[in-house]
């Protein structure tokens, strides 16, 4: 646990004890009863300890017996047969205790020694364990026992038997108190003895107590030594200066504090608040400020009485975490989220004032080649020298953030002319013109800035990062401002990837399916889903059309996860209402083999669809591979688990072969390249000969792509190939339209 936790849970511990003490003392400066006092102590302890049940014995210093004063939870059977148990160390928990002044704990009182005598009668009455502690007088004497009953065999805790402690520590105060109360009028001594005990109690504790008059200026009567150590001004001065606590509130915080106390003053409500006050030498302190009206027997408020607790710790611990979700952790600017709500806030604010926002959108150029060939580390460095170039040259109220990656952006308010929007653009490639210096390396960073000016929070930034792109794209250009005519095909990619976004909920995609044939039988054996997007106005769109952006836009993950559901969905009802099973082929792009629950994805597809793994095919590709740094790994956990793997258009990179010998492929897939012209160019049949030869001897199923004639299926067939794909067989269809037979 951090120390931030441990402080938290000590401060609730000490608040739990003072809100019990302030009860007790106000029954007993109302002059209740002992009894009734003590019996309010059990009942408080009862309930900060669930599932106890407390006592409170008096010793007979002639008999040197203990008899009960208060037991409200116990059975009056039991304390009637335990009422004048010897204080003798063999005389259950409480006996012991007194008689060897320290605590005493029992968890089993069914096989405890101590309780051999009387285990019969706590038995008979469901008790099972039972700690207790002496209560003893300023002058080291006993004055008998507090103890804590429960009906199950434990032990306590540290937190338990402090506070088994702390009630003997008060039961002893209480019960000095009436003693010293009925000897007030000739033994006054023996009173301020008291009062110093409890003075030397207070003053032990981790807080500041005080009394305050119930006045405008909530003057001091009282305040314990802890202030000196809290704030630096000793008890003295307090004292003296009764305007010392006004002068030292938060100005953020005076007149809430003060509004507080007022109130408190006036209805003699509890106070509860929470502030800032300054310590001497010049820093704030945060504190806890609980209080209540003290009234005397006729029911006259007399003063405030309270404590005030440092919470600095957990504030500090509050505040670091609203700074890692507000901030990027990296080079300490905005991170996108606080951006964005920076960015509504800025927009509103001017937009109110009849002035428009600026934004700027910069990226890196040419970044990647940073992290290439000099590491992450240098890169990271990089970064954090770009973001102090931001800083240092954004004006006063304007943001900067870190929007992800090597993207960065710059919110700028009250833009009355263009040209202060350049000026700051100009700045920046000012300061980024000079080499970085990084582990003595001297290097030279470049940024494309993209520049927008409206009142619309997205289309800001839409605007800007269409901008930035025609900027990056032009090296001459230092800087762009947004223009309509010339940024539109940016825009669109914008507008298409937030309807992407939103394609999935509105239920905008589809899948079909083309048939994979057994060659040698020409039966349908399974199929490749082939996602179409149904866009509400441009139509039916192919994956090339929008794969990209999703890809760029990380919506890949998502619109994945629902390829792989509804795939093995649709495939595993087609083969029920068939009557026989078939194969479903999904395609995997780099992003979703990269996602750290890729395999848990697929996973919950089959379990949800009740799938066979065996009729699941992942398709790889190699351009998926080289991007991928762990594929091995996850690909091996999912044929592990029964799924297959097929590498997707074999032949069209450079080290397919090397591939085939470390991955757990189990189907090649010959690229369209191959097949497209067997029939008619005798090298074109050659070189698929040697694929299949070479499949073969690595023992892969074979699938060729791209078969569109009679003439290429029945050659390729004669070759041994295992399976064919194309027109020939049947084109993509939804579903409920696939062919199974061919």
């Amino acid at each position: 646990m951090s120390a931030v936790a441990n402080g938290t849970a000590a401060s609730g511990r000490v608040l739990s004890l003072l809100r019990m003490e302030r009860e007790l003392l106000a029954e007993a400066a109302r002059g209740a009863d002992p009894r009734a006092v003590l019996q309010l102590l059990v009942e408080l302890i009862e309930s900060y300890a669930p599932g106890a049940t407390g006592s409170v014995l008096l010793v007979d210093a002639g008999t040197r017996t203990l008899h009960t004063l208060v037991a409200p939870g116990l059975a009056p059977g039991f304390s009637k047969e335990i009422d004048g148990i010897a204080v003798s160390e063999s005389s259950g928990s409480c006996g012991a205790a007194a008689a060897c002044k320290r605590t005493v704990v029992v968890d089993d009182i069914a096989s405890d020694p101590l309780w051999a005598g009387f285990k019969h009668v706590a038995l008979r009455h469901g008790l099972r364990a039972c700690w207790s502690t002496p209560i003893v007088d300023g002058a080291g004497d006993v004055l008998g026992t507090f103890a804590l009953y429960y009906s199950t065999v434990r032990r306590p805790g540290d937190n338990e038997l402090e506070l088994v402690e702390v009630a003997a520590g008060i039961a002893a105060i209480v019960l000095e108190r009436e003693r010293a109360l009925e000897r007030a009028a000739h033994e006054a001594s023996e009173r301020e003895e008291i009062d110093r005990r409890y003075k030397t109690l207070v003053e032990q504790l981790p807080l500041v107590i005080y009394a305050d008059a119930l006045d405008t200026l909530s003057s001091n009567l009282f305040t314990s030594r802890q202030i000196e150590d809290l704030l630096g001004y000793p008890t003295e001065e307090w004292r003296v200066d009764q305007s010392l606590f006004v002068k030292l509130l938060h100005s953020d915080d005076r007149e809430r504090v003060l509004a507080a106390h007022e109130r408190t003053h006036r209805t003699h409500e509890p106070l509860s608040i929470e502030y800032r006050l300054r310590s001497r030498a010049g820093h704030y302190v945060w504190v806890r400020d609980e209080g209540v009206v003290v009234k005397d027997e006729l029911g006259t408020p007399l003063h405030l009485q309270g404590y005030l607790l440092d919470i600095s710790a957990e504030r500090e611990a509050e505040e670091q975490l609203r700074r890692q979700a507000q901030y990027d952790p990296l080079t300490g600017l905005a991170n996108r989220a606080h951006f964005n709500e920076r960015l509504e806030h800025a927009v509103a604010t001017q937009r109110r004032a009849g002035r428009k926002t600026a934004l700027l959108f910069v990226d890196l150029n040419s970044f990647k080649s940073v992290n290439d060939r000099f590491g992450h580390h240098t890169g990271d460095a990089v970064l954090r020298t770009l973001a102090r170039h931001l800083d240092g040259v954004v004006r006063g109220g304007d943001t900067a953030a870190r929007l992800g990656g090597d993207e960065f952006g710059v919110i700028l308010q009250g833009i009355g002319d263009p040209h202060d929007a350049s000026g700051v653009a100009r700045r920046l490639q000012q300061a980024l013109a000079d080499p970085i210096d990084v582990d003595g390396k001297l290097l030279r960073v470049e940024a494309s800035i993209g520049i927008a000016i409206g009142d619309e929070p997205q289309t800001l930034l839409n605007e800007a990062d269409a901008a930035m792109y025609r900027a990056k794209a032009n090296p001459g250009l230092d800087f762009a401002f947004f223009d309509p005519d010339l940024d539109e095909v940016a825009l669109v990619r914008f507008r298409r990837i937030g309807e992407l976004a939103e394609a999935v909920e509105r239920n905008e995609f589809t899948l079909h399916y083309q048939p994979i044939v057994t060659l040698a039988s020409d039966e349908v054996e399974g199929y490749e889903a082939l996602l179409r997007w149904q866009h509400p106005v441009l139509g039916e769109l192919l994956p090339g059309e929008f794969i990209p952006l999703a890809e760029a836009s990380g919506l890949i993950i998502s619109i994945g996860q629902w390829v792989l559901r509804q795939a093995c969905a649709e495939i595993a009802r087609l083969g029920e209402s068939r009557g026989r099973a078939f194969g479903v082929a999904v395609n995997v792009s780099a992003h979703q083999l990269q996602h750290p629950d890729f395999v848990e994805h697929v996973q919950q597809a089959l379990e949800a669809s009740g799938l066979p793994p065996s009729r699941l095919v992942l398709e790889i590709t190699e351009s998926v591979l080289v991007g991928t740094a762990d594929a091995e790994a996850r690909l091996g956990l999912l044929k592990a688990r029964g799924v297959k793997i097929a590498l997707d258009d074999f032949g069209t990179g450079y080290g397919s072969l090397a591939y085939l010998q470390r991955l757990p492929v189990d189907i090649v897939k010959i690229d369209r390249s191959f097949t497209a012209a067997v029939d008619t160019h005798p090298p074109a049949e050659a070189l698929l000969r040697a694929i299949i030869g070479l499949a073969d001897a690595l023992d892969m199923r074979l699938v060729a792509e791209g078969i569109e004639r009679a003439t290429q299926a029945r050659l390729i067939r004669r070759l041994g190939c295992d399976d064919g794909q194309g027109f020939h067989f049947g084109y993509p269809a939804p579903v409920t339209d696939a062919q199974t037979d061919v």
